[in-house]
């Protein structure tokens, strides 16, 4: 293969099997972070116990590793100039990316349309999926990454102090996506 004329372009390595990524250099990092982050919970854990459970062992992981977040994040959705609330996020880990936490059987596409949902409504393009109640981690953990944020996103402010909230439902969206698995 000739990659002669590439080295200068950004993000190019010739040896490299990753898919060019919309996501900033500190996104990807944050992701990278939380998916350790995850790993090290389920290794302790292992699958079985509620989401709640993992939900605070998460909590505990990224506050030692001193990795940022916000646990349950309140947005608002846009609805013909109305806002709604009641639209809750699992974590936001370093403002950049949305992290929604399950302890099912099986990832649905449910669970998927969910994030898709956060990510139009934040206007952040980075997401993961993550299942607990798997044998390995890496069976249930799904990253989700849009194309660029959306227009209509109301963009998160960002917040020193993590509210605790309950998280809420979504409807499938059809929204342009890209996911890869790890």
């Amino acid at each position: 293969m000739n990659h002669e004329g590439r080295e200068g372009r950004e993000g190019f390595h010739p040896f490299s099997m990753r898919l060019p990524t919309p996501l900033s250099p500190e996104a990807e990092d944050a992701m990278t972070q939380t998916i350790g982050a995850a790993i090290a919970v389920h290794k302790v854990l292992g699958p079985g116990y509620f989401e709640s459970i993992y939900k605070k062992a998460m909590h505990v992981e990224l506050t030692v590793q001193g990795i940022a977040y916000e646990s349950e994040k309140a947005v608002v959705v846009k609805y013909r100039d109305v806002e709604i609330s009641g639209h809750r996020i699992d974590l936001v880990v370093r403002g950049l990316i949305v992290v929604e936490l399950k302890a099912v059987k099986r990832l649905e596409d449910v669970h998927r349309a969910q994030v898709i949902s956060y990510l139009k409504t934040t206007g952040l393009n980075g997401g993961l999926l993550l299942n607990f109640n798997v044998p390995v981690l890496k069976a249930g953990l799904q990253r989700i990454v849009t194309p660029k944020p959306s227009p209509s996103a109301t963009p998160l402010p960002s917040h020193p102090a993590s509210p605790r909230l309950v998280v809420g439902r979504a409807r499938r969206t059809r929204v342009p996506w890209h996911r890869t698995s790890w």
